[in-house]
């Protein structure tokens, strides 16, 4: 081997050294530096290794030394605690498989050193969550993309679950064509929304199969400059269930205040509470979801307008318990 490549060589192995050995509180000697280097077969000088460490740092690297911790390489692309975050996300992820899952994850921790890895491998081992089983969706969700900045449309076969857990095409399985302009992240799904000849649909993309870009450009622009907003469609969809959008006056317990904020954000009004109780008027899409999600309170949230919403909120309500009775 030439010098110079060896050189060249002797950098970059003392790189991936530092990038698995060290990290934030963790960092090695000159002398294990150079006990790894002998392992590689690479015999050097603590003169020469002093040279690659600066050269680390003329490249941009944060190599730090101290007399109590040795060497570590400080400035890494992620910290340890965003790359918890990812996997978190990653692993919490309805729409990506548990086999996607294991790929990204064990990528995320090519990231981090040695130490950090095992505490991310625990942090997995710790969650069980429903995850889709389709293997696909990152690639789709790709095609997507690239579909919506080139200006074309896509087309897919779409499908449903029945109760054998058998797939269930839609449209007797024909292919959906449609002009996509956003993907939505709810409720730990991916969604798609698309303009179909004449509105805007949406489609949860674990159930899109069969996807392909196609050379017709997107319909829609016009529609999608004056009506269309990402963010206003998944407020009015509530939970992906569309329905009526309505202006619905809620009465609540002063505890809960958390709760409407979270869910309809920062600009959602609160009257000042009286004996307790506060009181505010959202828009929701009317639907199951909605009820659902009021009903999780028990006596502690009420609608209290309109008065067809808040009927049609208890015959909801006494379907449901009718219900348990037959049982």
């Amino acid at each position: 081997m030439a010098r110079g490549t060896d050189q060249k060589q002797k950098t970059l192995l003392l790189l991936t050294f530092l990038w698995k050995k060290t990290d934030e509180t963790h960092g090695v000697t000159m002398e294990q530096m150079l006990a790894f280097l002998s392992q590689k077969g690479i015999s050097a000088e603590r003169k020469s290794v002093y040279g690659d460490l600066q050269a680390l740092r003329d490249a941009g690297f944060s190599v730090t030394y101290s007399r109590t911790d040795g060497y570590r390489l400080t400035n890494r692309l992620f910290s340890p605690a965003e790359i918890r975050l990812f996997v978190d996300a990653v692993q919490s992820s309805k729409f990506i498989s548990e086999k996607t899952s294991g790929k990204l994850i064990q990528k995320l921790e090519q990231l981090s050193s040695e130490r950090e890895t095992a505490s991310l491998q625990h942090a997995v081992l710790l969650r069980e969550r429903v995850k889709t089983e389709n293997e696909s969706v990152l690639q789709t969700v790709d095609t997507i993309r690239r579909a919506m900045t080139d200006n074309k449309q896509i087309s897919f076969r779409y499908f449903d679950w029945d109760v054998k857990k058998k797939k269930q095409y839609k449209h007797d399985g024909a292919r959906y064509r449609v002009s996509p302009w956003a993907l939505i992240w709810e409720d730990e799904n991916y969604y798609l929304v698309a303009y179909d000849g004449a509105i805007f649909k949406h489609f949860r993309v674990d159930k899109m199969e069969a996807l392909l870009p196609e050379k017709q450009p997107r319909e829609g622009h016009e529609e999608a400059k004056g009506r269309f907003n990402a963010a206003r469609y998944a407020r009015k969809f509530f939970g992906m269930y569309g329905g009526e959008t309505k202006y619905i006056k809620l009465r609540f317990c002063e505890e809960l205040s958390g709760v409407l904020v979270d869910r309809f954000g920062q600009s959602v009004v609160l009257a000042p509470p009286i004996n307790g109780w506060s009181e505010t008027v959202v828009t929701a899409a009317v639907s199951p979801v909605f009820f659902a999600w009021v009903m999780q309170f028990g006596t502690r949230m009420q609608i209290v307008l309109p008065q067809d919403v808040r009927r049609d909120f208890y015959d909801f309500v006494r379907q449901i318990a009718q219900g348990e009775e037959e049982k």
